[in-house]
């Protein structure tokens, strides 16, 4: 469904520190992208036909040569404003694609009848009505109690609003979002942990929020994922409130390498290391060692 209008946050562009690092000339070409974006058919990614836009065509939409759109574009995508969809390396913004999420799934409830907290509620109405002849009152299939003439007491009528439970209770939605999450260790906790944070964010941005987390750590280089915090502690340390740059590793950064190459040093299978013992060398130990060492040289090339 197409929608007449773009939901725009002024001051959230200009707060965005991505944003005010951009030129005016890449701020009016994101801009144009997130335009673009809006009428896509799948919205806040470009798509064409089912398929993901290429830089190619992306630039003749808004009217730029190739070069300059390149340029414009590794712009956006090193200072975070606009991302890569990892599995089909569409463009998208990730705002957009969240909004419109939560714009479906209220849609959804909307249909279903609004407000779940109002499953079950009974309202008493007092209806103290006087039968007159007219023409109106012939009928007799209407629902609205009449009370017969003389009769002051009253009638009590019993509305109970029907409308369904949510699809998800919040037992159904913290294990949901737990197999969402990149790390499975301490599912007890981390379920308990899950629905407390429900008091501090709704639970369809918590989701969204950790898918967005679960897809930056399957970019992160093998070494660093071992550092991934337990789901429990993420949820303690209100962790979505994150930046969602501080959660991109980047793995060719000097500072990363120069960390693994002390780890190589030290590591186990290394036989060069003082504390290798060839006797109890561990064959698994030998194989990491070398695995590591390959990731490192690659790294290194993309200096």
């Amino acid at each position: 469904m197409k929608l007449p209008a773009i939901q725009f946050y002024p001051g959230d562009w200009h707060r965005d520190p991505g944003i005010r690092t951009l030129s005016m000339h890449d701020r009016g070409v994101w801009l144009e992208l997130l335009l673009l974006m809006h009428e896509s058919d799948q919205r806040g990614v470009l798509v064409l036909n089912g398929r993901p836009m290429s830089d190619s065509e992306i630039a003749r939409a808004i009217g730029l040569d190739n070069q300059t759109f390149n340029q414009t574009l590794t712009t956006l995508l090193t200072s975070g404003v606009a991302s890569r969809e990892p599995n089909t390396g569409a463009l998208m913004n990730r705002r957009m694609v969240r909004d419109e999420e939560l714009r479906k799934v209220r849609t959804e409830c909307g249909k279903k009848g609004g407000n779940p907290r109002l499953v079950n509620q009974i309202q008493t109405t007092t209806v103290n009505q006087i039968q007159t002849p007219s023409s109106s009152s012939s009928s007799s299939s209407s629902n609205t109690p009449i009370v017969p003439k003389g009769d002051e007491r009253g009638v009590q009528s019993k509305l109970v609003l029907e409308i369904p439970e949510p699809e998800l209770s919040k037992d159904e939605f913290a294990n949901e979002i737990f197999s969402l999450y990149p790390r499975k260790d301490g599912k007890a906790e981390a379920l308990k942990a899950i629905v407390a944070a429900f008091k501090l964010i709704p639970p369809l941005e918590l989701r969204v929020k950790v898918c967005e987390y679960a897809k930056a750590v399957a970019l992160w280089p093998e070494s660093e994922k071992q550092f991934v915090p337990w789901c429990q502690k993420w949820m303690n340390k209100k962790r979505w409130l994150d930046d969602l740059a501080a959660w991109v590793r980047k793995s060719n950064s000097k500072e990363t390498i120069e960390a693994l190459k002390l780890k190589l040093a030290q590591h186990p299978g290394n036989r060069d290391w003082v504390g290798f013992n060839a006797a109890t060398a561990k064959r698994e130990d030998i194989d990491a060692f070398w695995k590591l060492d390959r990731e490192i040289k690659q790294m290194e090339k993309t200096i």
